[in-house]
Formats: structure tokens, sequence, C-alpha cells
């Protein structure tokens, strides 16, 4: 079966449950999955508030359609002692959890050696960030969905640290060497939020075609300073939670230093426009983009706005998105 007929089967499934189409369409496609049974029954579910709201309700959709238990993790807004030591609270509450679940102890020392594997590769996420500053960048727009699959699914896991470590050393010699992921290099550019996941390999194509690279994600590649320490594990899950890029800026207030990351992001990458890929069903990533565009105004970089669904395949064609970009790349290059 085609891609584009399962998706739709999956979103019609959750719209089906009475999820409007307001509602983050990945949430829906999680409700649309478990309606239809295509995944396993889970034993436990375990959800929180971290990053957006849709989230904390999608957890107990999810226990109803599927008479699991569950446990709901909250997590706080802001980065504080106080704070830090509640979260680390709710997961002593769920390590309880689980343990009364499964009738297993926890293995304190498997999650120091995760909080090391974390730690370093957190890291290395760290030194990719400083090798696409280089002129010309070295890492094509598909290396960001990659770059977040790693921590998404590999956290504190040997695969994340071996692709890590193999993408590392191939930017530095691209680097050493002079490569850039397109050639010629013509426009540098910022991606805010998530491009849509279906046209990633087109987008891919166009900008090699155009000669377009994103260098910079901050909403979602800039890790925060910060260090995990292996001996206290748990408040390193803790510390983790607010070290992550998209806690920044998509998570509780918007601050000040947020906005700062992305004028100065805009600066250290050498960006020339910005493109924000409004993702019609995420409230609180929308309601920002006209504070970023006046910031990024004020440093003189042209944001480009597209409206689109980062899972749907019904709201953005290839033809639409490329006539936009086609006129934001001229504008660019007119500049």
């Amino acid at each position: 079966m085609p891609l584009y007929w399962v998706q739709a089967e999956v979103l019609a499934k959750g719209a089906e449950l009475g999820l409007a189409p307001e509602i983050c369409s990945p949430h829906r496609g999680v409700a649309g999955i478990f309606a239809l049974e295509a995944l396993p029954h889970p034993d436990i579910i375990l959800w929180s508030n971290l990053i957006c709201d849709n989230t904390a309700k999608c957890g107990e959709l999810m226990m109803e359609l599927s008479g699991s238990p569950g446990f709901f993790l909250d997590n706080p807004f802001q980065d504080s002692p106080g704070e830090m030591d509640y979260l680390t609270g709710e997961l002593e509450d769920m390590v309880h959890f689980l343990e009364e679940k499964s009738g297993k102890k926890m293995d304190w020392d498997r999650l120091s050696e995760m909080v090391a594997l974390t730690e370093e590769e957190i890291e290395l996420h760290r030194e990719i960030s400083e090798l696409r500053k280089a002129v010309p960048s070295p890492m094509s727009i598909s290396g960001y969905l990659e770059l977040l699959s790693a921590d998404y699914m590999f956290p504190g896991q040997p695969e994340a640290i071996q692709y890590l470590t193999q993408l590392r050393d191939e930017l530095k010699e691209r680097v050493q060497q002079g490569n850039g992921a397109v050639s010629p290099e013509r426009f540098r550019l910022m991606t805010l939020f998530v491009p849509p996941m279906y046209l990633i390999s087109y987008l891919g194509r166009l900008f090699e075609e155009l000669g377009a690279v994103s260098v910079v994600e901050p909403l979602f590649t800039c890790w925060s300073e910060g260090k995990l320490d292996p001996a206290k594990p748990l408040e390193s899950v803790a510390k983790k939670s607010f070290l992550i890029p998209e806690r920044r800026s998509m998570y509780g207030p918007l601050s000040e230093q947020a906005l700062q990351d992305i004028t100065d992001g805009a600066e250290q990458y050498k960006i020339d426009g910005a493109i924000y890929w409004a993702f019609m069903g995420c409230r609180h990533t929308c309601a920002t983009i006209r504070v970023i565009k006046e910031i990024l105004s004020e440093v003189d970089i042209p944001m480009l706005t597209i409206d689109c669904d980062i899972v749907d395949p019904t709201i953005n064609s290839e033809e639409e998105v490329r006539d936009k970009l086609d006129q934001f790349f001229e504008m660019l290059e007119d500049r």
C-alpha cells in the first residue's frame, strides 16, 4: 500500500475519534494507530507534557483505547533548583510505578551507563553544530531529521553514538576539504520548526538544484550548555529535559534568551534568510511566528512562512512549495 494511503487511513481513523484537524496530526495519527490496533498491545503507557499540550492529553486517550495502565510525567516550565527537584521527584515516582507494574527492580548501574552515553551524544551534537558553521556548510537538509531521529529513537544507546560519531567525522572531512552539501552554495538558511516529512527527499533535491542549504535549526538542533553526571542518573535525566533544544523556545514562556539564541545563530551561521514551516496543528509554535520574524528583521534577515502539516500529505504539494521557495530565493538573490 502506498505511504500516502497509509497516512490518510491513520489520520482518518483519528478524525473518527473526534480529533479535529486543528489537533496536531502526529497525535491524531497515534490515536488512529491505536484505534486500528496497528501496534502491539502496550503493557504500560508513559507520557508527559514535554514539549506540548497535545502530548499531555494524547496519553490519556491511548490509555482509554488500549486499556493499559499509564503514568503521566509532569514537567515544570522553568529551569530552577526547585523545579529540578520537582521533576526528579516525578521521575522517582515513575520508577516506583514501573517497578510495581513490572515486578522488576530498577538497574541503576545500567541507567548510569546510559547517562554517560547521553552526555557523549550531546557533545557530538554540539560538535556537529559547530562544523555546520563552515562556509560552505557540509550537511544537507535531510541530515536535520536524521539528527532528530538519533536522539528521539536511540537516546543513551550505542547506536546513537556510532551514528553521530561517523556523521561528525564525515562532516569534519568535508569541511577540511572545502566541500559543501550543495555546490555552489548560494543561500544559507535558518530552518524554524520541521518541514513536511513526506517532502524531505524532494526538498533535498530541490535545495541541491537551487544551491540552498539549511545551516541551523535553533528550535531543534542547538543544545543548551550543561553537563550530565552519571553518578546522579535520575537527576541527570531531569537535567537533560532542560538542555534539549525544543524546550527553550517551544515549552513554557518564550524567553529573551531563546530569542537571543535565534539572532545569535543568524550571525554565527552567516544566514541569508529563514524559513518558518508553520505547522498548523502546533499552536504554541505558530504563536511565535510574528515575534521571531520581527527579531530577525531587526538583524536584516528576511523570513518566509509556509503553512504546512508535517505528516498529512494532503496539505502541501511539491509544486506549491517550489513556487514559494523560488519566489523567496529570487528575493534573496536581489538583495
